[in-house]
């Protein structure tokens, strides 16, 4: 793998990987679910949030030990965030939820491998009678604040202008590697 530039880790970055190195727990992993009726819908958006994590620096990112000890970020350009489907056969919105709180708590425990990227995934349920639901967890160090309410107001001016995702994307729409740098410092 060849990585296309490295930074030196924020103080945030390093103190969220210093603790995840040390402690093993999953403080630092964010979850998002989102849910829809309509199969088109959660598709699109699966498809929009792994082509945005596939142009986005910020979320192409792995840790590696910089030539002096110290924590840095680096980038690799071809990361692809897997994306798992999964049928589940669940007779009410309460089980549902159950399986949901199980689920993101299994991959809360399975963590992220920080060495190496994407520290990210997707994981879309189908269900008969309860519709889709998409979760997405990354590990905090990639996605601060700042990021995260750029990629939800990007999703949402996208989807108000009813854009498809291979035609929306802009570089100003993107966080990428050095910008992020510097919001970190």
């Amino acid at each position: 793998m060849e990585s296309e530039v490295s930074f030196p880790t924020g103080p945030m970055q390093s103190a969220m990987l210093g603790h995840t190195l040390t402690v093993k727990d999953d403080s630092y992993l964010q979850t998002y679910m989102f849910r829809h009726e309509d199969r088109a819908a959660i598709e699109l958006l699966v498809h929009w949030l792994v082509e945005y994590v596939g142009r986005c620096q910020a979320f192409q990112a792995f840790f590696k030990w910089g030539e002096h000890g110290e924590l840095v970020q680096s980038f690799d350009s071809q990361v692809r965030m897997p994306c798992e489907w999964s049928y589940w056969q669940v007779e009410t919105p309460e089980d549902l939820d159950l399986r949901l709180i199980e689920h993101v708590q299994t991959v809360h425990q399975i963590g992220f491998d920080i060495w190496k990227a994407p520290l990210s995934r997707l994981f879309v349920v189908e269900t008969a009678k309860h519709g889709f639901v998409c979760i997405w967890t990354w590990h905090h160090a990639l996605a601060d604040g700042y990021t995260t309410q750029l990629l939800f107001d990007n999703m949402a001016s996208l989807s108000a202008a009813g854009s498809t995702p291979a035609l929306a994307f802009k570089s100003s729409h993107l966080l990428q590697a050095d910008s992020y740098a510097r919001w970190l410092h």
